[in-house]
């Protein structure tokens, strides 16, 4: 029997499902995953969820409509079953307190700031998934029997020494950014020239009414290889300044050792190198770590700077 919890993922950008599913499988949690919220009160109504990860903006019906819908359904009496209050967890990249108040109002018993990572999935298990019958979190459970590094060998102390990444590729190469900068994944869609930015700055979105410029990371890093029709923006933040990056794809979420990260092999001129933290081996392939401050800080980057 597979005693693993089971989790409810609603959001309509099909990279961030992506994404947060790689992020959720990791802590051994089984995941389904919808884009409306049509589609996730019918999915609610015929499997028992132990908890939902619902976006706030959703297409049809919102987030915080979808999970009013979801709690009549639970108190109504065609429910019947005696089943136990399902956890709804909000996930929004706004940090007003208003909208986290809507998102209570509504029903909802959590929020979540995107981007989703490691230490917020473990605080949101430990806040609400409790074992009725044992009165234990099951996250405790999950953390101390499932978890694939625990044990003597790797200590609790041993997660300092790692570095949390979100990788992606740029021409068949493997990156890497820290996961802390990381705010949003989008498709590359609705990208406005505007006239005078530099070569490396295609042009701007319009992200919720936020205009954030787009950064071809290839021509930042003197990568000269076409990008590819359907790619994807990785949108960052760092000191209040939000900035869009243009890659090829994003492939996954990894929690790489430090240990492992050795001097960069792969040559760039003396202008990019800077950039460089080193490289790993990841599967099959290298990853190359970048280092995000660096290319924030460097002169390129100035028409970003306030």
């Amino acid at each position: 029997m597979n005693d693993r919890p089971k989790i409810l993922l609603v959001d309509d950008n099909p990279v961030n499902l992506k994404v947060a599913k790689m992020l959720l499988e990791k802590k051994d949690v089984q995941v389904d995953s919808v884009m409306d919220g049509e589609s996730a009160i019918a999915a609610i109504q015929k499997t028992p969820y132990q908890m939902v990860l619902m976006d706030v903006q959703l297409p049809g019906i919102d987030g915080l409509e979808t999970t009013r819908q979801i709690r009549q359904w639970e108190t109504s009496t065609a429910r019947g079953e005696g089943l136990p209050h399902i956890p709804i967890v909000a996930l929004t990249a706004a940090d007003q307190a208003e909208e986290q108040t809507a998102c209570l109002n509504a029903g909802m018993d959590e929020v979540i700031l995107k981007p989703i990572r490691p230490e917020k999935i473990e605080k949101v298990l430990e806040r609400i998934f409790i074992d009725p019958k044992g009165n234990e979190t099951l996250s405790t459970h999950i953390l101390r029997s499932l978890e694939k590094g625990d044990n003597p060998e790797h200590p609790p102390q041993a997660e300092a020494a790692i570095r949390h990444l979100v990788t992606f590729t740029l021409s068949n190469e493997k990156y890497a950014f820290d996961m802390d900068f990381l705010k949003k994944i989008l498709w590359a869609e609705g990208i406005t020239p505007v006239p005078g930015l530099p070569p490396h700055i295609p042009g701007i979105i319009n992200l919720r009414g936020e205009i954030v410029s787009v950064v071809d990371l290839k021509a930042l890093l003197g990568i000269k290889m076409e990008t590819p029709s359907k790619a994807s923006i990785i949108v960052t933040s760092m000191k209040g300044v939000d900035v869009g990056f243009l890659v090829d794809s994003v492939d996954e979420i990894v929690d790489l050792p430090l240990k492992s990260i050795d001097a960069p092999m792969i040559t760039f001129e003396k202008e990019y190198s800077e950039f460089i933290d080193g490289e790993a081996r990841l599967d099959e392939s290298l990853v190359v770590i970048l280092n995000y401050r660096k290319i924030m800080a460097s002169e390129k980057m100035n028409v970003h700077k306030k």
